[in-house]
């Protein structure tokens, strides 16, 4: 399949398919699916099933099924978590390759999360760029 180019807004939603799905998931959905229509972009879905132990093929079809209740379409096919770690592994072998390190931390103080914030050096410290992942992951890091 070929991958389609868009200049609109491209927005997911991943669940991991643990349990069904609850009405925080359902606006998440609902928002990333409107802010993608509304920009003439794509809608993307991912199964985040990289728990083995917990993720469970019935909660996956529970989940897309309910997607469909709320009137939600996504480009298909719709991308598994799982069927891309080597990828994500090659990609770390690539920046360990070139001597790049890549630093996520998160600080709290108080129980309010300052970040997170990704780092990426090189060998000797010096920060080639610092991204404030604020306005891109929740305040629990997901």
């Amino acid at each position: 399949m070929a991958k389609r180019r868009t200049n609109g807004a491209v927005t997911r939603f991943a669940p991991s398919p643990t349990g069904a799905i609850h009405l925080g998931h359902a606006y998440s959905a609902l928002t990333a699916y409107f802010e993608s229509q509304g920009k003439a972009g794509r809608f993307l879905v991912r199964i985040e099933d990289i728990d083995p132990v917990r993720s469970k093929p019935e909660f996956e079809r529970a989940i897309l099924e309910d997607l469909e209740w709320l009137g939600l379409e996504w480009d298909k096919p719709v991308r598994r978590q799982s069927k891309h770690l080597k990828d994500y592994q090659a990609a770390l072998d690539h920046l360990r390759a070139n001597d790049i390190e890549v630093f996520f931390e998160e600080e709290r103080q108080g129980g309010v999360v300052n970040g997170p914030r990704a780092y990426f050096r090189d060998p000797d410290g010096t920060v080639l760029e610092y991204i404030d992942l604020t306005g891109y992951m929740g305040t629990d890091g997901g």
